[in-house]
This record gives structure tokens, sequence and C-alpha cells, in this order.
């Protein structure tokens, strides 16, 4: 089957934390989910420039490690997008007081739209 990536990101995992990150591929029709360990870099893509972010692992080991940082097993985190989205924003977070996905150009060459950074921001204990 051949493979219709319309949009390349780089994404860098900075957290201790493993995450899904789901994207629609194969010409839209296809919904594709992949694991991205803690500090792995990786290209990820989608047909509509768009992925969304999760915690809902199959392994119970990586969903001890959320557990472990006091964050639920099947969070929702957030989406981030290739484009500003109207407000300007590469990304929206569910959970913006622990977690943010920053959006840098950066030359990887080719058509790769530019570096997303996923960032743990840990809980303040004042």
């Amino acid at each position: 089957m051949e493979k219709y990536y319309t949009t390349k990101i780089h994404f860098h995992n900075t957290t201790e934390l493993p995450v899904m990150i789901d994207s629609w591929i194969d010409n839209s029709n296809t919904f594709y989910s992949r694991k991205i360990e803690a500090g792995e870099k990786a290209i990820i893509y989608s047909n509509v420039g768009e992925w969304h972010i999760h915690s809902r692992m199959d392994d119970e080991e990586d969903r001890q490690k959320w557990v472990d940082k006091d964050l639920d097993r099947y969070l929702l985190i957030g989406r981030f997008w290739s484009q500003p989205c109207a407000n300007g924003k590469y990304s929206w977070m569910q959970w913006e007081e622990r977690f943010d996905c920053v959006y840098s150009k950066h030359e990887l060459g080719g058509d790769v739209k530019g570096l997303i950074r996923f960032v743990y921001k840990p809980k303040n204990e004042n």
C-alpha cells in the first residue's frame, strides 16, 4: 500500500515519561498511534498536520511511570499542529499547568516543518 505522508515534524520528548502520539495517515483514512519513549527524538507524520498526545498505553510498566509522577494513567494531554491555529499558537494543552508543546522552526532539510519539544513542568509544591 502506498503511503501519503503530507506533513512531517520532528518531535522531541524531553520528559522522563513515555507518551503516545496519534495522527491521521494514509490519505486521512487511517488513525495511527505511536509510542515515543522518554528522551526519544522522532520524525512523525500526519496527513492533516495535527497530532494528539496522551498517556493511554497498553504496557502496565509505562502506565505506572505516570502514576509514580502523580498523573492520571489515561490522560489526554493536548494536541499540536505544524501550522499555527487562529490564535497563533502551535499547541493546545489540556493540562497546561503540567505540560507544554513548544514549537520552533529548525532546519533538518527536506520537508520537515519544524520541531515540537514536549516538556513536563513539575507540580509546584509551595
